[in-house]
């Protein structure tokens, strides 16, 4: 027999159940939602052209990795060297960014 205060313990549950993380797909392209304390970092990963350079950045380094044979004249070797390492700090930048709105989102900072 169910009572008034069990039903309504089971009526959160299934609520709880049904309700999307805040990590999940649905929510995971609005940047627009994320944490107030970052204003900045937030108009930036929001805008198109952000995105739109991580992804020209990710093609430039598929072609320098892919680049790299063996025997390979030393200036070109330090040239692809030099390039990965700037595309490496870019990426990192990137990281940075989306960890510290995801971390304002959730609260964590």
């Amino acid at each position: 027999m169910l009572t008034a205060t069990s039903t309504t313990k089971l009526t959160r549950s299934i609520r709880l159940v049904r309700s999307p993380p805040p990590c999940s797909i649905k929510n995971a392209h609005n940047l627009a939602s994320l944490g107030a304390g970052f204003p900045a970092l937030r108009a930036y990963a929001d805008l198109k052209w952000f995105g739109n350079l991580i992804t020209g950045l990710i093609v430039i380094n598929t072609v320098v990795l892919g680049s790299e044979s063996y025997p390979m004249d030393p200036g070109v070797s330090d040239g692809l060297e030099t390039v990965n390492f700037f595309l490496s700090l870019m990426f990192g930048i990137e990281m940075v960014v989306k960890v510290s709105l995801l971390c304002a989102k959730l609260n964590l900072l």
